[in-house]
């Protein structure tokens, strides 16, 4: 199976974020043989046009047309990370499971403290099979603006169609650590996780910076 990992990050704030995870990133590549794909803002503009998709949407809904043109190429499943994580245990392979069972797409869902029960797009893993979904996603174009963005359109596509939730594959919390999650407490996940989402922390570059240095003596 062709795999790669992806990410994207614009704005001087998620470019540093970026910097600061890359290392991580190779690493994990490298142990658990995924190939790596990182465009410039001018690949993403050209991804976009291909597909006559507007590249001037929210940072964020561009995962989109990105992973679809991965899968429309040489890869068998994407695993997208944003650029907020710091991979902290090299280990397991995130898509052990998920790239020998049928479902299309793999995700954390969280058990966050204010929203409830929220699939978490952070850190999302698609096959080829997902395309048509991606299409999809892409046309929700009312989740435009939407708080989530792409995650909120999937979210509302899961809801109107069950077939969907049926083919997603839930990754235990490990590989997605999210403080705002009612499961944070309960262990030193900062240790203990293999991918820690630095979102909701008030000072996202101190705290990537201290779990890159503690996971390059892993």
């Amino acid at each position: 199976m062709n795999k790669v990992i992806t990410s994207f990050a614009t704005g001087e704030l998620f470019t540093d974020l970026l910097t600061i995870a890359l290392p991580s990133f190779y690493k994990y590549s490298i142990i658990h043989n995924y190939d790596i794909f990182i465009p410039t803002n001018n690949q993403v503009i050209q991804i976009c046009q291909n597909y006559g998709w507007d590249h001037n949407r929210p940072t964020s809904w561009l995962k989109v047309p990105i992973i679809k043109h991965l899968l429309e190429s040489k890869y068998d499943l994407v695993q997208w990370i944003d650029s907020d994580v710091v991979i902290n245990k090299f280990d397991v392979d995130i898509n052990y499971e998920f790239q020998k069972n049928n479902c299309i797409q793999s995700f954390v869902v969280h058990h966050d403290f204010y929203e409830g029960s929220i699939p978490n797009c952070g850190i999302w893993g698609l096959k080829k099979e997902a395309i048509p979904f991606l299409n999809e996603i892409w046309n929700q174009s009312d989740f435009i603006n939407h708080k989530w963005w792409e995650q909120g359109a999937n979210i509302k596509l899961m809801k109107e169609n069950p077939q969907y939730i049926k083919y997603s594959h839930v990754l235990p919390y490990e590989f997605n650590v999210h403080k705002n999650d009612v499961r944070f407490k309960e262990k030193n996940w900062e240790v203990n996780g293999v991918m820690l989402h630095a979102t909701t922390w008030p000072d996202r570059i101190s705290k990537m910076k201290e779990w890159a240095s503690a996971s390059r003596k892993i």
